[in-house]
C-alpha cells in the first residue's frame, strides 16, 4: 500500500501527459536522426523542439513521443533496449550538464519510456509486455552507467529511474484499458535486470 502511495503522483502526472493531445513535436526528418544518432541528436532535438528541459512534464512527454517513433513490429527487443538506453544516457547528460535535478529528470524519462513502450507496442499490435520490459531495461542502463559515467549518486539515479519506469507502465496501462498488473510486473522485471547488467558491467552494486 505505501508503494502505490509513492507511486500515486508520478501516476498523477503520467494521466495528464497522456490526457493531452497528441499532435507531434517531431518532424519525420527528426524521427530518422534519432534512429541513426546517438546522445548527442537526442540533445539536438531537444534545442530544436524548444522543451523546457527543467519541466519534468515537458521531458515526460518528448521521452514518449520518441520511444513511440521508434518502436514497431519489426523492432527486436535488443533494438528497444538500445533504444531506450540511448535516450535516458542523452537525457541524464544532459541534467547533468545543465545543473539540475539529476533523479528527477530520470524518473521523468523512465515514466516517459514506458509510456511511449506501451503506446507504440498497442499501435503495432505486439506483446505490450514484453516491450515495456526491453524498454526498462534499456532505460535503468542508461541512467546507471551514465550516472557512474557523471560520478553521481548511482544508488539514486537507479531508484529514480524504476519508480519512474513502474509509474509510467501503470498509467499507460490504465490509460489503454489493459492488464496493468502485468505490465506493472514486466517493467520491474526489466527494471531489474538492467539495472543487474548495468552494475555488472561497471563492477559496482546497486540494489535490485
Amino acid at each position: 500500500m505505501r508503494f502505490l502511495y509513492l507511486l500515486l503522483p508520478l501516476i498523477l502526472l503520467s494521466t495528464e501527459v497522456l490526457s493531452q493531445t497528441n499532435t507531434s513535436t517531431l518532424s519525420q526528418n527528426q524521427v530518422d536522426q534519432i534512429k541513426a544518432g546517438g546522445s548527442l541528436v537526442v540533445k539536438k532535438i531537444l534545442e530544436e523542439t524548444g522543451i523546457d528541459v527543467s519541466n519534468p512534464l515537458a521531458i515526460k512527454q518528448f521521452v514518449s513521443e520518441v520511444v513511440t517513433s521508434q518502436i514497431s513490429a519489426t523492432t527486436s527487443s535488443e533494438a528497444i533496449t538500445e533504444i531506450t538506453n540511448l535516450i535516458t544516457t542523452a537525457m541524464l547528460e544532459l541534467a547533468v550538464e545543465s545543473n539540475l535535478n539529476v533523479p528527477n529528470i530520470i524518473q521523468a524519462t523512465a515514466s516517459g519510456v514506458s509510456e511511449g513502450a506501451v503506446r507504440a507496442a498497442i499501435n503495432s499490435n505486439i506483446n505490450v509486455s514484453k516491450v515495456v520490459e526491453a524498454a526498462s531495461a534499456g532505460s535503468s542502463i542508461g541512467a546507471i552507467e551514465a550516472a557512474v559515467e557523471a560520478e553521481i549518486a548511482v544508488a539514486e539515479v537507479a531508484e529514480a529511474s524504476s519508480s519512474g519506469s513502474s509509474s509510467g507502465a501503470v498509467a499507460a496501462s490504465v490509460e489503454a484499458e489493459i492488464a496493468v498488473a502485468e505490465v506493472a510486473e514486466a517493467s520491474s522485471s526489466g527494471s531489474s535486470a538492467g539495472a543487474v547488467e548495468a552494475a555488472v558491467e561497471a563492477d559496482i552494486e546497486v540494489a535490485e
